[in-house]
C-alpha cells in the first residue's frame, strides 16, 4: 500500500465557527461562544491547552470575533481588526491574577480557563464599583 503525501486540509473558518457553535450546546457554556473560539485559537499545538503566555493571543482572537460582528463605525463593509499588542497590559493583569490563585499557570483546559476568567471578571467588577464609590 502507497503512503499518500498529502497533507491534510485545514477547515475554512466557516466549518470550524460552526462546530465550535455544536460544541458550546453540546457543553453547556452558551453565551462563552466567543471566548472559547478564541481559547481554540490560541491553542497553537490543538492539544486543547492553553497557557499563561497564551493569553494575549487569547484576547486578541476574542476581541477580534466580537468586532467581527460589529460594523465599523466609517465604514459599514470593513471590520475592525487589532494586533495582540493592543492587548498586552489586560493581558498581563489577568496572567497575574492565574499565578495569584494558585491555579498550574504552565497550562490549563477550556474548563479552567472559563473559571479563572469568570472569578477575574468578578474581580474586575468589584474593583470597578469599588472605584466608582469613592
Amino acid at each position: 500500500m502507497v503512503g499518500s503525501a498529502a497533507k491534510k486540509m485545514k477547515a475554512s473558518p466557516r466549518v470550524l465557527n460552526d462546530k465550535l457553535k455544536a460544541e458550546d450546546k453540546d457543553a453547556a457554556i452558551e453565551g462563552w461562544h466567543e471566548w472559547h473560539h478564541a481559547y481554540r485559537m490560541a491553542d497553537q499545538d490543538s492539544n486543547d491547552l492553553i497557557t499563561v503566555d497564551d493569553i494575549p493571543a487569547l484576547y486578541r482572537e476574542h476581541f477580534n470575533k466580537v468586532m467581527s460582528l460589529q460594523a465599523h463605525a466609517s465604514n459599514p463593509n470593513a471590520v475592525v481588526r487589532e494586533e495582540t499588542e493592543v492587548f498586552l497590559e489586560t493581558a498581563e493583569e489577568f496572567q497575574r491574577f492565574v499565578k495569584r490563585s494558585g491555579s498550574n499557570v504552565e497550562e490549563f483546559s477550556w474548563i479552567d480557563f472559563k473559571k479563572l476568567m469568570t472569578n477575574f471578571m468578578h474581580v474586575q467588577a468589584d474593583l470597578l464599583n469599588a472605584r466608582r464609590e469613592l
